[in-house]
């Protein structure tokens, strides 16, 4: 079963209060590991977050 990418933020939105709650950040609010993840799919670094997330959710859903 395919999952829009709208569906997929609304069942994360739990799991990224839960890392925010233990002290961290998601991946896509970390200036590193948003870089790393840039790098990986080919994009530049300051590709805004939004469009990060969409592009590796883009890559898993193909």
């Amino acid at each position: 079963m395919s999952v829009s990418f709208e569906e997929y933020l609304a069942r994360s939105e739990a799991y990224m209060a839960v890392v925010r709650e233990a002290g961290d950040l998601p991946w896509f609010e970390d200036t590193d590991r948003k870089a790393k993840v840039a790098a990986r799919l080919g994009l530049p670094e300051d590709t805004d977050p939004m469009d990060l997330r969409r592009a590796l959710w883009q890559r898993r859903n193909r």
